[in-house]
């Protein structure tokens, strides 16, 4: 008869083997968790947030959009650009037109030196106008890719302050609170 409580019986006993193998470590605790580092999102032009394309606490790579804003406005601008670029151009090949044909007559003496030099003088000031369009064309791209605002570190974004259809100031810091998102860094 065995045992306390008169249950009679044997005891059944488990074996294993000894086996060595890793055990995940778990302690639950309060605390801060602080990134190595973080990256403050800041809009480098104005316009309406058009979209967000994350969500808080996702993880993301260097180079992953994180908001749109609306770039109707900034392919307007672009499109401008375009236009008086070309017609700079077709200004600045009518003015070379105009000093090739000056050339043979002022070679001539059919014209005044004066009026040679004048035309010269109106090319050289188109050329100027045309690279002086083309950088302002440049700008208006490159102000259009960044209506596309994207992570300049991978991590996990944090908490967002704007909501879709939010104005959205270019480096606006007195309101930074508002307009970033902050992108922490999992290394």
């Amino acid at each position: 008869k065995g045992g306390r409580g008169g249950a009679g019986g044997a005891a059944p006993v488990v074996t294993a083997t000894a086996a060595r193998k890793p055990i995940p470590l778990v302690i639950d605790a309060i605390g801060l968790i602080e990134s190595m580092r973080s990256a403050s999102i800041r809009s480098q032009v104005t316009g309406t947030l058009f979209r967000i394309a994350i969500k808080e606490g996702q993880d993301v790579k260097a180079g992953d959009l994180l908001f749109e804003l609306d770039p109707r406005p900034l392919q307007n601008a672009l499109q401008t650009a375009q236009s008086d670029l070309r017609k700079l151009r077709v200004q600045l090949e009518y003015a070379q037109g105009q000093v090739a044909r000056y050339q043979a007559l002022s070679a001539e003496q059919m014209v005044s030196r004066e009026q040679y030099q004048k035309i010269q003088d109106d090319a050289r000031a188109l050329e100027a106008q045309v690279a002086s369009s083309e950088a302002l064309l440049a700008n208006a791209k490159l102000q259009l890719e960044y209506s596309a605002i994207k992570a300049p570190v991978g991590g996990r974004t944090g908490n967002l302050f704007v909501h879709e259809g939010d104005l959205i100031r270019a480096n606006d810091q007195t309101r930074s609170e508002e307009h970033t998102s902050e992108l922490q860094s999992l290394r």
